[in-house]
């Protein structure tokens, strides 16, 4: 025996996968449907570890947001069936100082219908503020023509007890957002619609604004945030000795906090590992289900044999 071959005799020892010879090998139908049946869970078990793979984890953990002289934009877009396009104003006002009066820039208004019996048209308004990363608020209020006061603060809207009556405060939020869309985050107050029986209103939302960074699987990222929000509304009679004024406003507060999400994809080696051990697995319990099978299969034979002579005599 040459030196190869005792080599090889020795490495036949280490062989835990003998094979057996073609005419030893028998088949029968048991076995061949407990093939099936495990080629079949061993199927949807493939299926779903390829869909767990493919399928992207969101996580989120919250820290304090660190970022700092940046510009903080607010997204709108509201419909005013109860107003003409001419009849109110946006203003904003934020912490820093920042006043804006009638605010035009990045702002379209668009009539909704042809004016009716009582000369109202609906009023379609959208656009973008881009503001300082503090709080304040920004809100629709009736009047012609607003004027800073004194206190870099606050402004007056010019307007008659009178002409309050002509103004209705209904209105429907198609869209309101502190920055870009994040996946999986809805803007709360999309879709919010509010109709004023009565003349005379006040709408006022409350916001927490939190900034958002979202990390997705690439490598990108997201600035934006996201809001809760909580309503207060009042009836508004201009008959009064006081009352509030007609509107709808938003006053919005930012969260010291910052909300993270990431995007995450099991490993692939953790998938390949997975895919192994379903074949390995599924392969020895469908040997021992075979063999079990072919235990039991003389068991079974003597007692129909019985029961045939039993029906013969």
């Amino acid at each position: 025996m040459s030196k190869m071959e005792q080599i090889e005799e020795h490495l036949k020892l280490f062989d835990f996968f003998p094979k057996l010879r073609d005419d030893a090998l028998h088949r029968s139908s048991l076995s061949g449907m407990v093939t099936l049946l495990c080629s079949i869970f061993m199927s949807y078990l493939m299926i779903s570890e390829i869909m767990a793979y493919v399928a992207i984890d969101v996580t989120s953990e919250v820290g304090v947001d660190l970022e700092v002289g940046v510009k903080l934009p607010i997204y709108f877009n509201f419909s005013l069936p109860g107003l003409n396009c001419e009849g109110f104003g946006l203003d904003f006002i934020d912490n820093a100082g920042d006043l804006q009066l009638e605010v035009m820039d990045n702002i379209r208004k668009v009539p909704q219908r042809p004016a009716g019996r009582d000369g109202v048209r609906g009023c379609n308004a959208f656009g973008k503020l881009l503001t300082n990363k503090v709080s304040g608020d920004f809100h629709i209020a009736f009047g012609r023509q607003a004027v800073a006061t004194d206190d870099a603060r606050s402004h007056i809207h010019r307007f008659t007890p009178q002409e309050l009556d002509t103004f209705n405060a209904s209105h429907i939020i198609e869209k309101l957002a502190f920055g870009e869309e994040v996946p999986g985050v809805p803007n709360p107050l999309d879709g919010a619609t509010h109709i004023v029986d009565h003349d005379s209103a006040q709408f006022q939302y409350h916001l927490q604004v939190i900034p958002t960074r979202y990390v997705h699987l690439g490598g990108f990222i997201t600035v934006s945030n996201q809001y809760t929000f909580t309503l207060q509304s009042f009836v508004v009679n201009t008959r009064a000795r006081t009352f509030k004024q007609p509107g709808i406003f938003f006053k919005y507060e930012l969260s010291p906090y910052q909300i993270t999400y990431r995007e995450h994809r099991e490993p692939f080696s953790t998938f390949i590992a997975s895919v192994c051990a379903i074949l390995g697995g599924v392969y020895v319990v469908g040997g021992w289900m075979s063999g079990a099978v072919r235990k039991s299969k003389p068991l079974m034979k003597p007692r129909t044999s019985r029961r045939a002579s039993l029906l013969v005599k």
